[in-house]
């Protein structure tokens, strides 16, 4: 249930909160952000297009 929450509160979060210059997570971008912050070992983006 933890990582649902940390997913959730990094989808929600600006990208630029975690230095990326961009100003709304694509899915590419939030699986690879997932996946750098440990929150999630693998994701795919086609996952998270459904949310």
């Amino acid at each position: 249930m933890e990582q649902v929450i940390e997913l959730f509160t990094l989808a929600y979060s600006a990208p630029e909160d975690y230095g990326q210059p961009i100003s709304h997570w694509t899915a590419r971008e939030l699986a690879d952000e997932i996946t750098k912050k440990e929150i999630i070992e693998r994701i795919s983006s086609v996952m998270l297009e459904d949310y």
